[in-house]
């Protein structure tokens, strides 16, 4: 049971998707899967190919799994 939850909640990740942001790394618009948001620039978003890769670690990254989860707005 619990290996079917995690390959089902596996398959609904993948195919999320995060309308409006485009991938600062490779360009792929919109990112599909977890979106990673730079927790200091306010316009820096990575796939997970990007991230997995690390493309940038100047910054800590936000892990974004829905885009409901997304923040409005953040402060440093």
């Amino acid at each position: 049971m619990i290996s079917e939850y995690i390959v089902d909640k596996k398959t609904k990740q993948a195919e999320m998707e995060h309308k409006g942001f485009e991938c600062d790394g490779c360009g792929v618009n919109p990112i599909k899967g977890i979106r990673f948001k730079c927790s200091v620039h306010p316009d820096y978003d990575l796939c997970e190919e990007c991230e997995a890769k690390g493309t940038y670690s100047k910054h800590p990254m936000l892990k974004i799994r829905d885009p409901s989860y997304a923040p409005a707005q953040l402060i440093c």
